[in-house]
């Protein structure tokens, strides 16, 4: 009704969980319809909404994709004729900080998707121990997360600041940024770090990340979920202040 009302040029419609459903409501309107897939292509969604987007995003007039693996997993599950990759704009990270510390940081939502059981996991073994872990972001897993820091021993050394609306002065300041996601669609946190700059660690999960880091060229992939791995990654790049800063 709203759209019948209002009578627009066309109808660019944001993520996975909504886009059936305004093609659906849409059909037959005459508008054209665009739709944007934001989330990891991998992602486990509700049967009935993956069942509604291989029926109806056919119909869309085009489908916007953040990385290449996410077009050809979207193509190969709607039939799509027109995928079109673009990906996230950045907005840069002002800051000017005189002095580093010896601080390894990551932003994300506390979620079980973005594995910050992980990072945790592997910076408890990693083997400098004037070295400190900040956590920027909330969510449901912040809970179980202190409470895996105090089972550690480490609850000292690692540091949840909640959701920070300006956090430039804490990323500009540390030295190492990691990206512990299980899944992404395209890492705005990742492009941010990297606009400070700050040397990056990111687990090379199925979209985005590869996209972004040339492995020991601007940063360094790691398996998704291998806290070995993610360990060895952050002790070579402590043990290595010019890998740090030539990154």
């Amino acid at each position: 009704r709203t759209i019948k009302e209002s009578k627009p040029d066309v109808i660019l419609s944001f993520g996975e969980w909504f886009n059936p459903f305004v093609l659906l409501s849409t059909r037959f309107l005459a508008v054209p319809v665009y739709l944007s897939d934001r989330m990891g292509p991998l992602m486990k969604l509700d049967p009935i909404i993956q069942v509604s987007r291989r029926l109806t995003y056919r119909h869309a007039d085009g489908v916007i994709v953040q990385t290449k693996i996410a077009a050809e997993i979207v193509k190969k599950l709607t039939n799509s004729k027109n995928i079109r990759i673009i990906p996230n704009p950045l907005n840069p990270i002002n800051c000017e900080v005189n002095n580093k510390v010896k601080r390894i940081i990551t932003i994300g939502r506390l979620s079980k998707e973005k594995g910050h059981i992980h990072l945790i996991r592997a910076f408890n073994k990693v083997k400098y121990n004037e070295w400190s872990l900040s956590i920027i972001g909330d969510g449901p897993e912040k809970e179980d997360l202190q409470i895996e820091t105090e089972r550690l021993k480490i609850n000292n050394k690692v540091h949840f600041h909640g959701h920070l609306k300006d956090f430039s002065v804490l990323l500009g300041e540390s030295e190492i940024f990691v990206l512990p996601s299980l899944h992404e669609g395209f890492p705005n946190a990742l492009l941010e770090a990297m606009s400070v700059p700050i040397a990056c660690i990111s687990s090379n999960c199925t979209a985005g990340p590869a996209d972004i880091i040339k492995h020991g060229i601007n940063g360094l992939l790691v398996k998704p979920g291998d806290e070995n791995e993610l360990e060895e990654a952050i002790n070579k790049l402590i043990e290595n202040p010019e890998l740090r800063k030539s990154m």
